[in-house]
């Protein structure tokens, strides 16, 4: 018991994160960062089955244009895969845009995808909404908190087989690295 204290008192001498987060508040917010850190991108609508659990992007594009000190839009191309546990493919463009409100920072969104399998070829678009608030904790650590509402509508007479037009409301809470 007693080795076990010292080696706690030991590790918690050598664990340390920056002095306080007040170092970081003349910071730009964490959506607003340099361009060769990522920002936060929260999905307002989760994978369609149809893409299958061992989807892959092969080609994965984003262009940021500052508008002002505190907005943004980026615009965004993907392509992706899937080899291993349902044959398909797809693409997928969208445009995001976001303003930071100091206290907490608003994200809307619209994106068109596409899903080419052997079962059949559709297209989906999604959009959503997301309000979130993010902290940098020390030079690698950013917390973040979001409420995201999201809607896809499935292109056509109705959804795929297993597929369907929803609207979901996610809270997200986590931590990212540099």
């Amino acid at each position: 018991m007693r080795a076990g204290l010292v080696a706690v008192a030991l590790l918690a001498g050598v664990a340390h994160a920056d002095d306080a987060t007040s170092l970081h508040d003349g910071e730009a917010p964490a959506l607003l960062r340099s361009a060769d850190e990522a920002l936060l991108h929260l999905a307002p609508v989760s994978l369609p089955y149809t893409a299958g659990l061992g989807a892959r992007n092969d080609v994965d594009e984003h262009t940021r244009l500052r508008i002002g000190t505190h907005s943004w839009v980026e615009l965004e191309g993907t392509r992706w895969s899937n080899d291993l546990d349902v044959p398909a493919r797809g693409w997928g463009a969208g445009i995001r845009a976001a303003h930071d409100f100091g206290w907490f920072t608003v994200s809307v969104g619209a994106q068109l995808n596409h899903v080419d399998s052997p079962a059949m070829s559709r297209s989906y678009y999604d959009v959503g909404l997301t309000i979130s608030k993010s902290k940098r904790l020390s030079r690698w650590m950013t917390a973040w908190i979001a409420l995201t509402i999201g809607r896809r509508i499935w292109v056509g007479e109705r959804p795929p087989l297993g597929e369907q037009d929803a609207t979901q409301v996610t809270l997200s809470i986590g931590t990212t690295f540099k």
